[in-house]
């Protein structure tokens, strides 16, 4: 399949799913021996794990069977992120409750600081200047399943995991 009819093939894929051209770009380019198709989400309101799952049947990648290398050559590599600066818009009302949160960890260090009629959302101070998220659904509060933690360092990290609980119900790209 050449570069051209890959990134067809994905694009017509996410429209198969509902996602639209101005939401969402994708552009595929040789990488020496390998291809590299760079996926550049630009709405904060899709999932990037949502846009992950998709398109996770066109990252093909050879390895030894023995060593389990990565090896050189025929591999096609599919990178979704973010388009840069995109959250610090929409999360700025909410820079201030971060700040605040962030700057008192005895008051709020282990406490819940967000919740929706399904899940609720607890903030734990690390160490130093880290914290962690954690989400939980209400009906399963006696029987947590593991997530990985959500890490934050800065008020943005916070305000950008908030304005995600909000707005599309989970702190998790």
């Amino acid at each position: 399949m050449t570069n051209k009819e890959l990134g067809k093939a994905i694009r017509n894929e996410l429209k198969a799913n509902g996602y639209k051209a101005k939401d969402i770009s994708v552009r595929v380019r040789d990488s020496l021996y390998d291809t590299a198709v760079n996926i550049n989400i630009k709405s904060p309101m899709i999932r990037k794990s949502a846009v992950e799952s998709i398109v996770k049947k066109y990252d093909e990648i050879d390895r030894d069977e023995r060593t389990g290398e990565i090896l050189a050559g025929a591999n096609t590599y599919v990178f979704v992120q973010y388009e840069h600066g995109i959250f610090e818009e929409v999360a700025a009302p909410l820079m201030a409750a971060a700040e605040k949160v962030l700057n008192n960890k005895e008051k709020y260090s282990g406490h819940k600081i967000a919740e929706t009629t399904k899940k609720e959302a607890y903030i734990t101070h690390y160490q130093g200047n880290e914290w962690t998220l954690a989400e939980f659904e209400k009906e399963e509060k006696n029987c947590h399943t593991y997530r990985p933690a959500y890490w934050v360092r800065t008020p943005l990290d916070l305000a950008i995991a908030m304005w995600r609980f909000k707005n599309i119900g989970t702190i998790y790209a």
